[in-house]
């Protein structure tokens, strides 16, 4: 295998045209669970925790306690 530069790969008609690139969109990926040292209220119980579960319903999302999180 011959060695390439990069600008030789860029300008390769085999790659991604500057529309198929835009067209991709990428989500940022988001913890589940969120840590709080010092601790943190949980919205449903009021329990000061240090450790927090997403939890989204509809268009809602708030930080539960383990307690308070329903495990599916």
């Amino acid at each position: 295998m011959e060695n390439r530069s990069l600008n030789e790969f860029l300008n390769d008609e085999s790659r991604a045209t500057d529309t198929e690139t835009q067209n991709t969109a990428v989500t940022a990926a988001r913890p589940t669970m969120v840590w709080t040292p010092d601790g943190a209220v949980c919205a449903d119980c009021g329990e000061t925790v240090q450790r927090r579960w997403r939890e989204t319903t509809d268009d809602t999302e708030r930080l539960v306690c383990r307690a308070c999180k329903p495990w599916e």
